[in-house]
């Protein structure tokens, strides 16, 4: 499932790619920067409003009694926060970020944000529960496939149509996946909806619900800030760049929390050794970040140049310092992912709140200083909550040491 889940995010990085180089060629880097701040907002929308669900899914559908019921109930859940917080979002942008204004000045654009960022929950919840499956091998088809292929057809149709144009062609990408993803469901799973009984499948499981939103919600701030302070305290074209560096790495990172999906949903089963899945997930996430981070580190100046010359001049460094970023991002996913099949939800919010008021509040004061000094944030935010994750990890692991081998024992 870990490589499953590894090819997606290839898929979708190389689907990416091509999606960028043909975007920063038909659309202005003042576009590009508008409309990734859009898709940047839509992204954390669309993770807030899953409501801590998406855990929820990999943790216990491998267990449920009635999958069909669990399944609805979240999906109805999901949809409708991601309904209320995407309006929601509508409604201050000309307050938090006036240079997005202009999604307020028709009601068709106005919904249409709204719409495909609910459709976006959608999906990366569908992704969740393929995975508490067992059945990460569709999250490759319909996100890396039927999703990368449709924004690409899409972001050549729309050329011309401004920034607006050029959001709509990435999440129409996630919609197609989202309803794809509905279809396999009912026919591998024999998902029928229903809620019958909805309130007696999900109390029982709205505490660790509830941890793991914070958690997540805390995790995925910076993603939505740091585009949003790099457009107001540095600019449109810094946000263009920064934006750009962020997907190419996103194959990285993509990968980084791949493993720390199948380690939630491997360690969720009654059957198997903690330990030994921990060790596990550590060396495959070891094997692959090292040297990806290094190759991607020193290939960066060249990816970019594909892009375009200011793309490759402005954002090179950027790049580097997002790439060494993923060793303290895999050192700290791994670590929350033992915290929560640990039970340790305290932790996790503590650890996440961390990394979130230390991420933002640097990128903050770090901004007057250029783009390139402002993405330090990233690594340093990362490391300090790695330290403090790695504190209630140790404590559990002194509690819970393996006993000596039999032939050890007098």
């Amino acid at each position: 499932n870990s490589l499953y889940l590894i090819l997606n995010s290839g898929l979708q990085a190389g689907a990416g790619f091509i999606f960028w180089i043909i975007s920063t060629h038909l659309f202005s880097v003042t576009n590009v920067g508008l409309a990734t701040s859009l898709v940047a907002a839509e992204g954390v929308i669309a993770f807030a409003a899953l409501l801590g669900l998406n855990s929820t899914m990999v943790r216990y559908l491998p267990g449920a009694k009635d999958r069909s019921v669990l399944i609805t109930s979240a999906l109805a859940l999901v949809v409708s926060t991601a309904v209320i917080f995407s309006s929601l979002y509508v409604l201050i942008i000309p307050l938090v970020a006036p240079r997005l204004a202009f999604v307020t000045h028709k009601p068709i654009l106005a919904l249409g944000f709204v719409l495909l960022t609910s459709v976006g929950a959608l999906n990366l919840l569908t992704d969740s529960i393929f995975i508490g499956l067992r059945q990460a091998r569709y999250n490759a088809l319909v996100d890396g496939g039927i999703g990368g292929v449709t924004k690409i057809v899409a972001a050549v149709v729309v050329a011309g149509a401004g920034a607006y144009g050029l959001f709509f062609a990435v999440s129409i990408g996630y919609s197609v996946a989202a309803f794809a993803s509905l279809i396999l469901i009912a026919m591998d799973d024999h998902f029928r909806p229903s809620i019958r009984g909805f309130s007696q499948v999900l109390k029982p499981l709205l505490r660790f619900s509830g941890a793991n939103y914070v958690g997540n919600v805390l995790t995925l701030l910076p993603t939505f800030i740091v585009p949003l302070v790099v457009l107001d305290r540095i600019g449109v074209h810094a946000t263009a760049y920064y934006y750009i560096a962020y997907q190419v790495v996103s194959l990285l990172y993509a990968a980084v929390f791949a493993v720390e999906q199948t380690f939630l949903a491997e360690g969720s089963h009654d059957d198997v050794d903690l330990r030994q899945i921990m060790r596990r997930s550590w060396r495959l996430l070891a094997l692959f970040c090292v040297p990806a981070s290094l190759l991607l580190a020193l290939s960066a100046h060249w990816l970019l140049l594909v892009f375009g010359r200011s793309y490759s001049a402005n954002g090179t460094l950027i790049l580097i310092i997002l790439a060494a970023s993923a060793l303290p991002l895999s050192a700290f996913n791994w670590l929350l992912t033992v915290l929560r099949l640990t039970g340790q939800l305290g932790a996790i919010m503590t650890a996440t709140v961390v990394f979130a008021a230390l991420t933002c509040g640097l990128a903050w004061i770090l901004a007057p200083r250029g783009l390139s000094t402002l993405v330090l944030a990233w690594p340093l935010g990362l490391t300090v909550a790695t330290c403090i994750a790695a504190v209630p990890f140790w404590r559990w692991s002194r509690r819970h040491a393996a006993p000596p081998p039999l032939d050890s024992v007098p």
